[in-house]
């Protein structure tokens, strides 16, 4: 029996279809693992401190989650990416980009004493950045669309109402000695409030940090969170659910009252009102959005009459020496940080060095504890590490960037005015907002919701196509 002919335009589609079936079946058989996947990161998501595993690294249970979701879902990294617009796309290239040249060109410093220091630190961010924006973009990827976006952010908010409860309990338990207020496994890594009592708060009893290194940690987290689960209680119609999760905002207020965080605070009472304006602009109602407008210049015209430390300190329940000696703490930190970044402005010395340079240089610890011998001091906010890591260019890259996720969602919020979109409009602010005052990159659950506001801002190109077919 003779064989079939084999003519160049059957060797063309023989040979080029098979990699594209392979990518076909890759995408869609790794789609709903990956949905578990970080479903299940989301919801575990405040487990920051907590049942982590450390391999020569800390790692945690939600990241380990999200890595192998990458792995799984690798394709809807690409399209969830290709569909969040130009401008996204270009900045999510650029930012790992210009950490790499940093990491190339930089010089690591070493501290001694310290194993956490040298070049796999720069490996170690690097990656970190990478898992970061995979996340994000197997997020966009895998729910792409306004409506499908509801499932990841409902993950968010359960993770956000299990932090606010074992924060409220620790509260309790930790002024009558009850079992289990003590659950963290890692420590914190600025030696300060590591083992130490974290301060008094609410009623005099003592700060509570839940699941996290600190509370202002926690405070960010139940912060940026809180919208989402106050956007599910206005949403639905069922009389016991809504209960439910009002009863879980509740607790998750008090926990932000415990954990005595005054950024925290002002910025979800600052943005909350103003997305209520914006939501009231979008719907064409200009007598409410006047009088939250008005509202907001009320309250900031107030604040140099009250002074910021007196405003904090009557928000939070603490003393005002308090506020003002982590102010200044904070403050001789940053200005250091400044101090440095002008040796090497342009690109930095490499990726997650701030913390070395700074525990080098030094900075005034004398209303503080002494460091531990090998523990690295924290640049107290993503812009100041980011300026020491990757210079000017590293700073613009995580503007451009971060400026286009919360532009998304804005523009998204006035294209489709809801409840939903203004919580994940202020839930993205708030979290950026704890992220540029705390710590030296942005937190796993961070790139969590950018990965949701990426994906509510966008629709797929086939569901297009399927319409312009009917």
């Amino acid at each position: 029996m003779p064989l079939p002919r084999l003519t160049a335009k059957s060797r063309t589609i023989g040979l080029g279809s098979s990699p594209s079936r392979a990518w076909s079946a890759w995408r869609e058989r790794g789609k709903r693992p990956a949905q578990i996947l970080l479903l299940v990161a989301g919801a575990t998501s405040f487990l920051s401190a907590t049942a982590t595993v450390h391999a020569i690294y800390t790692l945690q249970v939600p990241y380990i989650l999200a890595a192998i979701g990458i792995l799984v879902g690798a394709p809807w990294v690409i399209s969830g990416w290709r569909n969040a617009g130009s401008w996204l796309r270009w900045s999510s290239v650029a930012l790992p980009s210009v950490y790499l040249i940093s990491l190339v060109v930089g010089h690591p410093g070493f501290v001694p004493g310290s194993p956490h220091t040298g070049r796999p630190r720069e490996f170690v961010y690097l990656v970190d950045l990478c898992v970061g924006l995979g996340t994000a973009g197997v997020i966009a990827g895998v729910w792409g669309g306004l409506d499908r976006s509801r499932a990841m952010s409902s993950a968010l908010a359960i993770g956000g109402a299990l932090a606010g409860l074992y924060a409220v309990y620790q509260w309790v338990g930790l002024h009558f000695h009850g079992p289990f207020t003590h659950v963290n496994n890692t420590l914190n890594s600025n030696g300060v409030t590591s083992g130490a009592r974290q301060g008094d708060g609410l009623l005099g009893w003592e700060r509570t940090q839940g699941t996290f290194l600190e509370p202002h940690f926690l405070g960010a987290y139940v912060a940026s969170l809180w919208p989402l689960c106050a956007w599910a209680a206005l949403s639905t119609s069922r009389r016991s659910v809504k209960r439910g999760l009002w009863a879980a905002g509740t607790i998750m207020l008090a926990a932000l009252l415990t954990a005595d965080s005054a950024p925290a605070v002002a910025s979800l009472i600052a943005v909350c009102v103003a997305a209520v304006g914006v939501l009231a602009m979008a719907r064409g109602k200009p007598t409410i959005a006047a009088v939250v407008v008005s509202s907001v210049v009320g309250a900031l015209a107030l604040v140099p009459i009250t002074g910021l430390q007196q405003g904090a300190a009557a928000t939070t329940g603490r003393t005002v020496g308090a506020i003002n000696l982590t102010t200044q703490f904070r403050t001789a930190t940053w200005s250091r940080a400044l101090d440095l970044w002008a040796q090497q402005p342009i690109l930095g010395t490499g990726p997650g060095q701030a913390s070395v340079r700074l525990t080098v240089a030094g900075v005034d610890q004398s209303s503080f504890h002494k460091l531990a011998p090998g523990v690295l001091l924290s640049a107290q906010g993503l812009w100041a590490a980011t300026l020491l890591d990757a210079g000017l260019f590293g700073l613009t890259a995580w503007l451009l960037f971060l400026g286009g996720v919360i532009g998304a969602a804005t523009r998204n919020m006035f294209s489709r005015p809801s409840y939903y979109t203004a919580a994940l409009l202020a839930a993205v602010v708030i979290a950026v907002l704890g992220n540029l005052t705390a710590g030296d990159r942005l937190e796993l659950w961070v790139w969590l919701l950018l990965g949701v506001a990426l994906a509510a801002a966008s629709d797929r190109p086939r569901t297009t196509a399927n319409r312009s077919r009917q």
